[in-house]
């Protein structure tokens, strides 16, 4: 015979302590769910944001993001003379190494944030089309310079044009803030790539970001990296669908 339902109504009030901190751990935890789901959401936002149909991202044969990912010199090269990667008016290939990296810097109000880092080159700036110099100018590649993403302007002491900020024991100067109009971008820090991979003493980049030739798609170019031959080198190209 079962147990009245009666029983466990009584017996919540007469254990009003139990209950109570019973109701307000399950509270917490679907509180703590809504948050983090929030959260995501707005990443995935943010970052759909970002793309752009013209372009690519490849990522090696089992890396989930940039941050994991790694290309070497041998396999950017072979990837910048690939038919899929669109040429400018001089036949030089449109695309650009990249390293991503993360920063954990003092915030101006106190305590400490992680701030994502960029090292690109010059064909950086010109693959994200809503990206811009809003104020001062584009680092000099081989210089100890970085551009600052608008929304870190003030959050961080230093990055503002004309200032210097330290990262990995080196100090860098702000030579200009970027405008991305709205994308991910908007927070990170961007500087050249080679003395990036210096300075973090890395031998390989992250990430190639290619601009696709007009033949080239999405889909076909990741049943393209899934053949024998490129298997092993690459898992996928990535791209969002905004413009």
């Amino acid at each position: 015979m079962g147990i009245p339902f009666a029983y466990h109504v009584r017996s919540a009030f007469v254990r009003k302590g139990a209950t109570a901190l019973t109701v307000t751990a399950i509270g917490f935890a679907v509180a703590v769910l809504v948050l983090v789901l929030s959260l995501a959401r707005g990443f995935e936002e943010a970052l759909a944001g970002t793309g752009s149909d013209r372009n690519a991202i490849l990522l090696r044969s089992g890396a989930t993001s940039e941050g994991v990912s790694g290309v070497t010199r041998d396999q950017a090269r072979i990837l910048a003379v690939a038919d899929f990667v669109m040429r400018d008016d001089e036949g030089a290939p449109i695309a650009q190494p990249e390293v991503f990296a993360a920063f954990n810097l003092e915030r101006t109000d106190g305590g400490k944030t992680n701030i994502p880092a960029r090292g690109t080159g010059p064909s950086g700036l010109a693959l994200r089309e809503r990206a811009r110099i809003a104020e001062g100018r584009m680092f000099v590649p081989g210089r100890y310079e970085l551009v600052a993403g608008k929304s870190l302007r003030g959050r961080l002491p230093g990055l503002v044009v004309g200032g210097a900020v330290e990262l990995a024991g080196t100090t860098w100067y702000v030579a200009g803030i970027l405008d991305s109009d709205g994308q991910a971008y908007d927070s990170e820090l961007w500087m050249d790539v080679e003395i990036l991979l210096r300075v973090l003493d890395r031998p390989a980049f992250s990430t190639m970001i290619v601009r696709l030739a007009e033949s080239a798609r999405i889909a076909a170019l990741n049943e393209r990296f899934a053949a024998r031959s490129w298997r092993s080198a690459f898992r996928r190209a990535w791209c969002s669908s905004a413009s």
